[in-house]
């Protein structure tokens, strides 16, 4: 077979693996359920307010269940190939390890993007019920509701953005980890460290000891700033901040792919 449809085939079967997943069905009704709840909380929140509350509360939930699968799933379904050696046969055939690894990349992230597609669906059929309840309030108009729904829109683009970035740091370290609890421990640690790059940044270049610079450097240019993702920029910037995943994501898959290569199965 040849190098792409290798790559499908790998990629194909573990998306059948993510969506008959527990874990992708528990955390996916989760955050359908918090999703949900936020018409109860409409006592405390009018006007336009509560429609950016909703959406605001929806791209929490999108945020943190959707790390926890990329994380959690991404490990799972390499690990669970390497514990079982059913790698060893996939790898006899005339697959690389690079298609290998690129095909469960894609397989792992193929459904998370199905998860914030229904999840934007679910904020906006909120977001169209709330804000024609409240047609009596004249904060609430065609233009707010526009407005809020296409901010939910670019805000979820971002998070699949951010998403396939925090995909590649899980595979670059499942490349190399003995188990499937280091790698999660660690999934978990870069995506927290990612939300702070602000602050090396501020150590790198306030210059104080070669220390501080050495390490504000390293973290400032290594990791991505998560923040760049939950904060869309204006119309100028969104290719940039496209590329600027895109960059991110293609390194760490680069060394993912170096680490599996060296690794012994």
């Amino acid at each position: 077979m040849n190098g792409f449809r290798s790559l499908w085939l790998i990629a194909r079967h573990t998306w059948t693996e993510v969506v008959l997943s527990r874990v992708f069905t528990i955390f996916g009704l989760l955050a359908a359920a918090l999703i949900g709840a936020s018409i109860f909380l409409t006592n405390f929140h009018f006007g336009s307010a509560e429609i950016r509350f909703i959406n605001d509360l929806g791209q929490g939930a999108i945020s943190l269940f959707g790390s926890i699968l990329v994380v959690t799933l991404g490990a799972q379904l390499f690990f669970r190939e390497i514990e079982q050696r059913t790698v060893l046969p996939i790898l006899a055939r005339p697959v690389t390890r690079s298609q290998f690894l690129l095909g469960k990349f894609l397989g792992t992230l193929a459904p998370i993007l199905i998860f914030v597609l229904g999840m934007l669906v679910l904020v906006s059929i909120l977001l169209w019920w709330r804000s024609h309840s409240l047609t009596d309030d004249p904060s609430i108009n065609k233009a707010t509701l526009s407005g809020v729904l296409s901010e939910a829109w670019i805000s979820g683009l971002f998070q699949i953005l951010k998403f396939f970035v925090l995909g590649s740091m899980v595979f670059a370290v499942a490349s190399f980890a003995n188990s499937f609890s280091y790698t999660v421990s660690m999934g978990f640690a870069l995506f927290f460290a990612a939300h702070l790059v602000h602050l090396a940044i501020d150590f790198y270049q306030s210059g104080e000891g070669i220390l501080y610079t050495v390490l504000g450097f390293f973290f400032a240019y290594f990791l991505p700033d998560f923040r760049i993702f939950n904060e869309p920029p204006v119309d100028p910037e969104y290719l940039r901040t496209i590329g600027y995943a895109a960059i991110y994501t293609v390194v760490y898959l680069g060394i993912a792919v170096g680490f599996f290569h060296r690794r012994e199965l």
